[in-house]
């Protein structure tokens, strides 16, 4: 019976040690993917709480980087304030204020990310790395 109470005891020590490695992100953040078009291809969503979920390509030229903090404070962004964008690039000459108003594209202006389903694609679970 003391073996089982120890190894009990053990495995949740453990346990909680893992739990603490996958501490809540500073930023819920949100990847959209476009063509060169400025049509949503794709995307990335993780909150902050780490589950994370991608629809259609999550790699393109051409995308929208968007965060939200999980503290309570709003996120600055560095390139276009009053949003969440903390780095894009868009197809042709097209701004980030227009970029902002594409349907699917998310700039977080203080919302956590959502995911509503875009041109056919539906949302999967799990984070793919964006690559750019």
């Amino acid at each position: 019976m003391k073996s089982i109470l120890i190894k009990t005891i053990a495995a949740l020590a453990i346990f909680g040690a893992a739990q603490s490695a996958f501490a809540a992100r500073p930023y819920a953040e949100v990847v959209t993917f476009l063509n060169s078009s400025g049509t949503v291809i794709g995307g990335d969503v993780v909150y902050c709480n780490n589950v994370a979920y991608h629809m259609g390509t999550t790699s393109s030229s051409y995308y929208v980087v968007a965060l939200e903090s999980c503290s309570g404070s709003a996120y600055q962004s560095p390139v276009y304030p009053g949003s969440g964008v903390e780095n894009y690039v868009l197809p042709g000459d097209e701004t980030i204020q227009e970029g902002c108003v594409t349907v699917g594209v998310q700039c977080l202006i203080d919302v956590q990310p959502q995911i509503n389903n875009i041109n056919g694609m539906i949302w999967q679970p799990g984070w793919v790395n964006p690559v750019f």
